[in-house]
């Protein structure tokens, strides 16, 4: 599927919203071929526009390198939204193609602070050495957190 008219370039570009919407009445095959002859930073806006289960969809009927360009180039959101919805192979796939940088981005949408934070005051994970020693203050702020998110959670 060739796309060399500027109008349909322009429309994809300058209202990706709208063409996402024209774009999730066709089916996942064709978005894909016509994704794969775009250039990235074409289809990307589009593609981050898409509800995320029909973008993930056609990101998983491409092969990784064009749908990993496509991701470098959305939206750090969009783009864990629609990853997060592929499958662990898919996942992998995309994973090893894109550059350091798209996958620290990623990375970080992934796996948001609030987890991370639960993770290293959860009594389930934490474990210490009896060599550990604590100020008072922090054993102080540690027995909070713990009784804030005992309390909360």
């Amino acid at each position: 599927m060739k796309v060399d008219n500027p109008l349909s370039r322009e429309f994809l570009l300058h209202h990706a919203a709208e063409a996402a919407r024209v774009l999730e009445q066709v089916s996942a095959e064709n978005i894909a071929a016509f994704f794969r002859e775009l250039p990235p930073q074409t289809g990307a806006p589009a593609m981050a526009s898409m509800l995320p289960e029909f973008a993930a969809n056609c990101l998983g009927k491409m092969d990784a390198s064009p749908a990993a360009a496509l991701v470098a180039e959305m939206p750090v959101s969009p783009a864990a939204r629609i990853y997060r919805l592929l499958s662990s192979t898919q996942q992998v796939e995309l994973f090893n193609h894109l550059s350091d940088k798209s996958r620290n981005r990623i990375r970080r949408l992934r796996f948001p602070q609030y987890r991370i934070f639960y993770a290293a005051f959860s009594p389930f994970r934490l474990r210490f050495s009896r060599r550990t020693r604590f100020s008072r203050s922090s054993f102080l702020l540690f027995t909070v957190s713990f009784f804030c998110l005992f309390i909360f959670s």
